[in-house]
């Protein structure tokens, strides 16, 4: 994990593969106890950015090209802000329909569950496109004002 010199600013760089999601994983908790903040937002925050991660290293490559997943951490104000951006193909999380949560198993569409999930567990979920610099998707946790982190509202 590399830490830039302001105390509250994490990066990260791994390569597309799913071996590396116990390190994804582990940097993001590590990451989000470090900024104090509770368990609750602590596993919201990693269940969104895990389907994140699922859908960039399944669908932003061609299958066996190498390509880099990098990602930025930061407490702004009280908002816990991830930043993910990769250099696959365009994608926009937008795209894609919402799942019909009502309908029988075997009646649902493929996808877009993932997507559901990140935008349910995360206040803000935003993707850009540019092409020098990539697929960014930033994903923000509200905090909460007062008090500790902790004691934030859920």
């Amino acid at each position: 994990m590399h830490k830039p010199e302001h105390p509250e600013v994490f990066e990260l760089t791994v390569t597309n593969q799913l071996d590396n999601f116990p390190a994804i994983t582990d940097f993001i908790i590590k990451t989000a106890r470090q900024l104090n903040l509770d368990k609750n937002k602590i596993f919201d925050i990693q269940t969104a950015v895990e389907e994140a991660c699922e859908n960039i290293i399944e669908h932003a490559y061609p299958k066996d090209e190498k390509g880099t997943i990098d990602f930025h951490c930061e407490m702004k104000d009280d908002e816990f802000i991830v930043k993910i951006r990769d250099h696959g193909r365009p994608f926009n999380p937008d795209s894609v329909q919402s799942p019909d949560l009502e309908a029988a198993l075997e009646e649902r569409a493929i996808g877009g569950l993932g997507i559901h999930f990140m935008k349910s567990l995360m206040d803000e979920v935003n993707y850009s496109f540019d092409f020098e610099k990539g697929n960014e998707l930033v994903m923000k946790k509200y905090i909460g004002k007062g008090g500790s982190y902790g004691d934030a509202h859920q």
